[in-house]
């Protein structure tokens, strides 16, 4: 059921279990809730990576560089020409 990253559970077990798996998301893991074994739901942690590496960057980058821009920047480098 665990993963390092990513967590998958039932929509009863999130349900009946909503505050531990919302402390979860503290250790900036994405959560799949399924129903019948169709996932219906994708929670992810408000602190993503790429909050995480723009803030490590702060004082390396211009301010007027955002997060956006270093998202764009790195998918146009495995986008084809």
């Amino acid at each position: 059921m665990y993963n390092k990253e990513l967590i998958k559970v039932s929509r009863d077990d999130f349900k009946n279990n909503f505050d531990h798996y919302i402390k979860l998301l503290n250790d900036d893991l994405t959560i799949l809730i399924y129903k019948n074994e169709t996932a219906i739901a994708k929670i992810i942690s408000m602190t993503s990576p790429i909050d995480k590496f723009s803030g490590i960057l702060e004082e390396k980058i211009d301010n007027s560089y955002s997060n956006d821009d270093l998202i764009n920047d790195r998918i146009s480098k495995y986008q084809e020409n």
